[in-house]
């Protein structure tokens, strides 16, 4: 397989879950909606018909959804990359004061912008991080940016440093920033039903019971989704950290620098320790674990996988790829006149 048909078969993935996102928040709304409709009419709380509540119900439900959903994608938009940055505990970096070694990142990071063709984005450091790490915020080359932790620019040499930077461009070029801000806002719609339920349960003086049975429903819907959203924004974000990869060897040319680098952080003995983790982790570039309870919630592929297709060549240059293709293509032209020589 060569480079373009990798891009290509880790976006076709990329979509397919993200359909699969959204088909199972529709059955989930619609199973949410049925079972209040089922207990809203053995109350009798509807005058309607019985099919006509379930659509009252479903509709109710994909409102408080969808809504929360777009509200909340409204606050992450204005929040911004930056902002993103600022609550890790990141400092910008300024060209006049930088140091030596924040110099040559920001230099690496001009680099790779001209070898992408991406606006400069703001450069930004975890200083009290000695993890080996990065990660690229941001959902329009207005609001970008790229960060790195200290241990990034202390461990890591230009090459292997270039390729991490590379990847986190890969990262702003396909968009996954955006698309990682919008399953957030989806995930953050079940939270706000589960919410929803929960203060019905506490409250409702004379329809106690109905208040505890519809909060109840509400509180089980939430949590069921959250719980699917968090496995399928999993799911998504391993394979964008794949096409990432990917990104990195075609604007490095160096495959090796980037398998270097996950080396290192495999053998890092130092974990990502920084504010909002557990909310921003899939916006890394790796997670150090050595191995996953549940793998199927990893936000990232392992780390030995990712190192043992670049090592093997998953990712060839493109001018390797094209190369490869014109060799293709001379055997198929050569060998098709013994085969209708044959056929004859």
């Amino acid at each position: 397989m060569n480079f373009f048909e990798e891009k290509k078969k880790n976006q076709a993935k990329t979509k397919n879950l993200i359909f699969l996102y959204f088909f199972l928040s529709l059955i989930l709304a619609s199973a949410t909606g049925l079972s209040l409709s089922y207990f809203l009419e053995f109350h009798e709380f509807f005058e309607t018909s019985y099919y006509e509540s379930i659509l009252i119900m479903i509709v109710i439900t994909l409102i408080i959804i969808y809504v929360s959903s777009l509200i909340h994608w409204y606050r992450l938009n204005s929040s911004g990359g930056i902002k993103i940055a600022q609550s890790m505990g990141g400092i910008q970096i300024a060209q006049l004061k930088a140091s030596a070694e924040e110099k040559k990142l920001l230099n690496i990071v001009e680099e790779m912008s001209i070898a992408s063709r991406f606006p400069i984005p703001a450069v930004y450091i975890l200083p009290d991080t000695e993890a080996i790490n990065a990660f690229a915020a941001g959902i329009s080359h207005h609001d970008a940016v790229i960060g790195v932790t200290k241990g990034s620019i202390e461990k890591l040499n230009r090459d292997e440093l270039q390729a991490v930077i590379a990847h986190e461009y890969g990262h702003l070029l396909s968009g996954d920033m955006k698309l990682n801000m919008k399953l957030l806002s989806l995930m953050f719609g079940f939270e706000f039903l589960s919410h929803i339920g929960r203060n019905l349960s506490r409250g409702g003086r004379s329809r106690r019971n109905q208040g505890d049975g519809i909060g109840l429903i509400l509180i089980v819907a939430g949590m069921i989704g959250v719980f699917v959203a968090k496995l399928l924004q999993a799911a998504i974000s391993r394979t964008r950290e794949f096409d990432a990869d990917a990104s990195s060897v075609q604007f490095t040319r160096n495959p090796e620098a980037l398998a270097s680098a996950l080396k290192k952080i495999s053998t890092d003995s130092q974990k990502l320790q920084v504010l909002h983790q557990s909310e921003m982790k899939h916006f890394f570039f790796a997670d150090n674990l050595k191995s996953y309870f549940f793998s199927w919630h990893a936000t990232h592929p392992p780390l030995q996988e990712r190192i043992k297709k670049l090592i093997r060549g998953d990712y060839p240059l493109p001018e390797q790829a094209l190369v490869h293709d014109r060799e293709q293509s001379s055997k198929i032209s050569t060998v098709s006149p013994l085969i209708s020589s044959f056929n004859s």
